[in-house]
């Protein structure tokens, strides 16, 4: 039920909250934080970068891009 298909949205919504004038965030993950933290920082209208290794499953490359974030 949760809206990128994992907990992890949770968590990286408190974590970007705290940051409060932050115009770009990024992170490193390979899937659902990497979701996480695309969808939550395009709800709050924040650039989002996410650093993904070379083999990580399109699937969620094209899910974090649909997200809103730059593949790094």
């Amino acid at each position: 039920m949760q809206k990128t298909g994992s907990f992890k949205v949770r968590g990286a919504a408190n974590k970007i909250c705290q940051a409060k004038d932050a115009k770009i965030i990024c992170a490193h993950s390979s899937g659902n934080h990497a979701q996480a933290v695309a969808f939550v920082g395009t709800s709050l209208g924040i650039q989002s970068k996410i650093i993904m290794p070379a083999d990580t499953p399109q699937i969620k490359k094209n899910a974090v891009r649909e997200y809103g974030a730059e593949i790094i």
